[in-house]
């Protein structure tokens, strides 16, 4: 991994963005040229810290600089707060983080070239016996993971799930999990992920069961903190090793700054 530090004011998520656009993709993604963007402050100066992959050429390291170069930098200017014919500001009661508008998707993004709703579906069908694993599932049960990744920042708000056949003791679970190289924040000490794999680091359904025939919504009715670009968002199924008939799929609802990558 190299390492590279900018005096430059950045925002982490939209660098990264423009990074993987102008061709280069972020860990995972095979070929990938770099590991990930982190912004700190240091002695009251503003840093930008790129992790690159060791093979990155220095042509492609001189492309980057430009690109961090004009980079929009934090914070991004806001817009006037709307006021009432006396001047009163309006109250905005609603979740959505500002600049960011609502999708509902039961798919995933590509990453490079960057594309939205490309990537794989929260769907499962026990009759598809490739589809699941015991290793590391609890005794007795199966379990198949979906990773969803997004080419932008992403707010989970809500959520609906299908079950055409449901088990009694089936459930799912969902996480955000922090890519191997990638930055976390336990608590407010900013750690790197050394581990060589995945490590989830927010685990926002537990157990939810999938033991009727049907839908339901989960409703926060607020936002969830940013799930940035590449960061895996996992859904597990978890369901008896003995049973072929569960079958169910399941949307997001989010808030993001784009739908479409034009």
């Amino acid at each position: 991994m190299i390492t590279k530090n900018y005096e430059h004011q950045s925002d982490a998520g939209r660098l990264t963005s423009e990074i993987i656009a102008s061709g280069k993709p972020q860990y995972p993604t095979t070929g990938f040229r770099f590991y990930g963007v982190n912004t700190f402050m240091d002695n009251g100066e503003y840093i930008t810290q790129l992790l690159f992959a060791d093979d990155i050429t220095a042509g492609e390291i001189t492309e980057v600089d430009a690109i961090v170069a004009v980079t929009i930098p934090l914070p991004l200017p806001q817009p006037t707060p709307p006021v009432d014919s006396e001047d009163k500001p309006y109250v905005r009661s609603e979740p959505r983080p500002l600049n960011c508008t609502t999708m509902f998707t039961g798919s995933g993004d590509t990453l490079s070239p960057p594309a939205i709703g490309t990537g794989p579906r929260i769907i499962w069908d026990a009759s598809i016996t490739g589809d699941w694993t015991t290793s590391g599932a609890p005794s007795g049960y199966k379990q198949k993971t979906i990773d969803l990744v997004f080419c932008d920042d992403v707010y989970m708000r809500a959520g609906h799930i299908f079950t055409s056949v449901g088990v009694m003791t089936a459930y799912l679970d969902l996480y955000v999990m922090c890519p191997n190289g990638a930055y976390y924040y336990d608590e407010d000490t900013l750690l790197q992920n050394t581990t060589g794999y995945p490590i989830p680091i927010d685990h926002n359904i537990v157990q939810f069961p999938l033991n009727k025939t049907g839908s339901v919504l989960i409703d926060s009715e607020t936002a969830s903190s940013a799930v940035p670009p590449g960061y895996p968002i996992r859904a597990v199924i978890s369901i008896p090793d003995t049973d072929d008939t569960c079958k169910g799929s399941a949307i997001l609802m989010l808030y993001r700054h784009r739908t479409v990558v034009l």
